[in-house]
C-alpha cells in the first residue's frame, strides 16, 4: 500500500519560514553565530588546505563522533575518506 500525498497545504504551513537559501544571509548568520555566542560554523567545502580542513574534521569527531552520512564520509567514497 502507497500513502498519497495530499494536494492540501497544511494549516501550518505559513508559520514555517522559508529555508535561507541567500549564501549572503547564510553568512551573516555564521557571522553572527561567532560573533554573539562564540560558535563557529565552518563548511568543510569552504577550507581549501587540506591540513586546516583535517584538523576541523578531528576536533568535530572528537568532540561530537564521526559522521553517519555526507560527502566527505567514507561511506560515500568507498571506504575512503574524500580531502580535496
Amino acid at each position: 500500500m502507497t500513502a498519497e500525498r495530499s494536494l492540501t497545504p497544511s494549516t501550518l504551513g505559513r508559520l514555517v519560514g522559508k529555508s535561507p537559501t541567500d549564501p549572503a544571509k547564510i553568512r551573516q548568520w555564521r557571522a553572527e553565530a561567532w560573533h554573539l555566542q562564540e560558535i563557529p560554523v565552518l563548511p568543510l567545502d569552504e577550507i581549501k588546505n587540506p591540513i586546516d580542513r583535517q584538523v576541523v574534521i578531528q576536533i568535530a569527531e572528537r568532540l561530537y563522533g564521526k559522521r553517519i552520512s555526507g560527502p566527505n564520509t567514507k561511506e560515500a567514497n568507498n571506504g575512503k575518506r574524500q580531502v580535496a
